[in-house]
């Protein structure tokens, strides 16, 4: 069986070129809502949850505890979006 040599090319590295890099910088975030206008929206629909929560049956709160799912603006999924704080 007849093998086709492979040769290996010595410094390689040479023969490639520097690929520009997009820039890093993080600038001013659009925000999708204010702090003032998240609150005015999401109290009464928190209220309504736990209302809802309270009025669930034992039976279906095992050892007292529920789960709540929510969903999260498409804006802030980056990990690099959360506040420190």
């Amino acid at each position: 069986m007849a093998t086709t040599p492979r040769y290996l090319i010595g410094g390689g590295e040479k023969l490639s070129v520097e690929v520009a890099r997009p820039p890093r910088g993080f600038g001013d975030k659009a925000h999708p809502y204010t702090f003032s206008e998240a609150v005015e929206r999401l109290s009464p629909q928190l209220e309504n949850v736990k209302n809802e929560l309270r009025s669930l049956p034992s039976l279906a709160c095992p050892n007292g505890e529920t789960v709540v799912g929510i969903t999260l603006h498409p804006t802030y999924l980056a990990k690099s979006y959360y506040r420190q704080t």
